[in-house]
């Protein structure tokens, strides 16, 4: 029950931190993203003296519950490509393999 109570809340501020940034010169301003000020906000701010012109909006980044969370496959079934495919010492290799495949290798066989 406390789970649901907080999530709503925060929905909530979420919801009156995006209405007070609608409503802000901080809508446009190009140190939205790291403004130390509409943090703390309470109210649309209306002047500011670090305020300028031409906000481009970054990347949004997704908050992924632990439950929907992407784990990372497993090396040993991670199609190989390069060296590694044919090499005699693939099964105790301990090497680190990058997607983009193996092309020089000392202890190739």
């Amino acid at each position: 029950m406390k789970a649901h109570n907080l999530d709503t809340m925060l929905d909530n501020r979420l919801e009156e931190f995006k209405e007070i940034i609608s409503r802000s010169v901080c809508v446009n301003c190009i140190h939205r993203d790291d403004c130390m000020y509409i943090a703390k906000a309470a109210a649309p701010i209306h002047t500011c003296e670090m305020y300028d012109y031409g906000y481009e909006p970054k990347t949004n980044l997704v908050l992924v519950p632990p439950s929907q969370s992407v784990t990372e496959p497993d090396p040993a079934t991670i199609p190989q490509t390069g060296l590694c495919i044919n090499c005699e010492n693939r099964e105790s290799c301990k090497y680190e393999k990058p997607a983009g495949g193996v092309w020089h290798c000392e202890e190739y066989l």
